[in-house]
């Protein structure tokens, strides 16, 4: 028996789509929708609208976002036969350096080429700019320009569902057989009519610019700790300036915590903040972000919590441009298609929370932070295992695994047997290591 399609509603020669939103996850969409188009030999009319001012340094041009690129997101590009140019790559991180409240341990990437690289997301701090070159969101955007998508400067007011769903920019509004909404959760509020269609819920999160910390040009630093209303922090070097990113427990934290963080953890002293936002993070999934000739992507969809967001607007734009083409632009083509990626990893951000919240209890009891730091500086025969312990640090903090697999590798029975033997060592009195944050070393 031949299948009865699920809906007539497909991309056509001349078919034209709207892409709302010129960062990254609309960029990719463009992308990998002309690619696949070209392999059909369909003939589509892409426009991507952008509000921000790329001419503008600071928050007003920037998506707010710390700019980091992990090695999936840098396999993604390579799949697009895309280079970054060196002028747009500001650091290439060796390291990770985690700071927990008795002490600190260094991982390393567990592969040569697994490298983590810092980008601007628009043209650097406010009080100091940099040239339009440095701007990963504005470079991508031109890569789908030059593919063939048109590029419209304005600001989207509202989007109205329909036969031919419209994109209203003040007084004009444009047609489009598929609207894709990739404008993410930091940009301009936008009306729905006829859409039932509600963003993630979100928290606030505190960035700012800093100079150069010492001692911070090839790593970045990730902070646990019983430090005051901050639930963790982060330094990232960026060329001649490091980026600071906390999340606290305030639903509406301000940028004077900055400064507190800065001397209470000893990393930046009078160093002089050069920009400062508070931007938004997605911490659930969006409800209805498909429907008929209309479907959501990046963290307007579903996005990893905490870390990879870029990757994370790569996989979903790759995945709707995919069953755009291929299956339909019609609610049942991105039910059976797009919405099981989107569901992977809303659960996969289940794990995401039990780990976050283990680190938070970790850092809680003196005794569970101590064994931990023990344990992952362990040496001899329990090398294998403490590699393990680290890989999964690694992955968590850069998003090159998923938190599901992060989460079970570490109920290992290598790892257990691991923290078994360690505990048992520290109760005794004999601990296999040095303790790293009173001899400065590090094991790799």
């Amino acid at each position: 028996m031949s299948r009865v399609p699920a809906t007539n509603l497909q991309l056509k020669n001349d078919s034209r789509i709207g892409v709302v939103g010129g960062g990254p996850a609309g960029s990719f969409f463009a992308l990998h929708v002309l690619r696949f188009a070209a392999q059909k030999k369909l003939r589509l009319h892409v426009t991507i609208f952008e509000g921000r001012d790329f001419s503008r340094a600071g928050p007003v041009g920037c998506a707010k976002c710390a700019g980091l690129l992990s090695a999936g997101a840098q396999r993604h590009l390579k799949t697009l036969n895309l280079t970054l140019p060196s002028e747009i790559i500001q650091s290439t991180a060796d390291s990770y350096v985690l700071h927990m409240a008795g002490g600190t341990v260094e991982i390393f990437p567990p592969h040569h080429n697994r490298k983590i690289i810092s980008v601007y997301r628009g043209r650097g701090p406010r009080l100091s700019p940099l040239s339009e070159s440095v701007n990963f969101d504005e470079w991508l955007l031109h890569q789908a320009e030059q593919a063939g998508a048109c590029i419209k400067f304005c600001a989207v007011t509202a989007i109205t569902a329909g036969p031919h769903p419209a994109v209203h920019t003040g007084q004009t509004g444009y047609h489009f057989d598929l609207i894709v909404l990739a404008c993410g959760i930091n940009g301009r509020r936008i009306q729905f009519n006829g859409f039932d269609y509600h963003p993630p819920q979100t928290k606030m999160m505190i960035q700012d610019e800093l100079a150069q910390l010492p001692g911070q040009n090839r790593r970045i630093h990730v902070y646990f700790g019983r430090r005051r209303g901050i639930i963790f922090g982060a330094t990232v070097p960026k060329g001649n300036f490091t980026n600071i990113s906390l999340l606290t427990t305030d639903d509406r934290p301000s940028l004077k915590t900055v400064d507190r963080f800065l001397a209470e953890s000893r990393a930046g002293g009078q160093t002089q903040r050069l920009c400062g936002c508070k931007p938004h993070i997605a911490v659930s999934r969006a409800q209805g972000y498909f429907a008929d000739h209309f479907v959501a992507i990046g963290d307007a969809a579903a996005t990893r919590l905490y870390k990879d967001g870029i990757g994370s607007a790569a996989r979903t734009a790759e995945r709707a441009a995919y069953t755009a083409v291929y299956s339909g632009i019609g609610a049942a083509n991105f039910r059976r298609r797009y919405v099981p990626l989107c569901r992977r990893i809303a659960l996969d951000n289940f794990f995401g929370r039990l780990l976050f919240a283990s680190w938070e209890m970790t850092n809680r009891l003196p005794w569970l932070t101590h064994l931990w730091l023990h344990a992952l500086n362990a040496v001899g025969g329990r090398l294998h295992s403490a590699d393990r312990c680290r890989l999964a640090l690694w992955n968590m903090f850069t998003g090159d695994d998923s938190y599901r697999h992060i989460f079970f590798s570490l109920l290992h029975p290598g790892v257990v047997g691991l923290l078994l033997t360690v505990g048992w060592r520290l109760r005794r009195g004999q601990p296999e290591i040095k303790k790293v944050g009173e001899t400065g070393e590090h094991i790799q």
